[in-house]
C-alpha cells in the first residue's frame, strides 16, 4: 500500500499488489495481510482505500468477502504473467472512516 499520487487525495490509499504464495492460499493468509495493511492505513490516517483485481481470480473473491465495495470492471486492464493475455480488473474501494 501507498499514499495516493494526487496532491489532493491525501486521505486515500493505495494497494497496489498483494500476493500470497501458492503454498499458503486458501489457509487465511490472504485475509491476515489484508486486515493488517487495513489496520496500518487506519493507524496512518487514510480514510478511504482503492484497489484492483483481475476478474473472477481468488484475489476479486477475497476483496469481497472482506467487505470491499466493487465500482466496476476495466476491460483489458493488466496483462497476464505471460505479458500477452489481458484481463479485466475489477476495481474496488474501502471507506475506513465507516468502519
Amino acid at each position: 500500500m501507498h499514499p495516493a499520487w494526487a496532491p489532493n487525495q491525501p486521505h486515500r490509499g493505495e494497494f497496489v499488489k498483494l500476493l500470497v504464495h501458492p503454498a499458503w492460499q486458501k489457509q487465511g493468509m490472504g485475509t491476515k495481510l489484508m486486515q493488517a495493511v487495513e489496520r496500518t492505513a487506519k493507524e496512518a490516517c487514510f480514510r478511504l482505500l482503492t484497489l484492483d483485481a483481475k476478474r473472477g481470480s481468488n484475489a476479486d473473491r477475497l476483496y469481497h468477502k472482506l467487505g470491499w465495495t466493487s465500482v466496476g470492471t476495466i476491460p483489458a486492464f493488466a496483462f497476464d504473467t505471460d505479458g500477452l493475455t489481458p484481463n479485466d480488473a475489477v476495481i474496488y474501494y474501502k471507506n475506513l472512516a465507516d468502519e
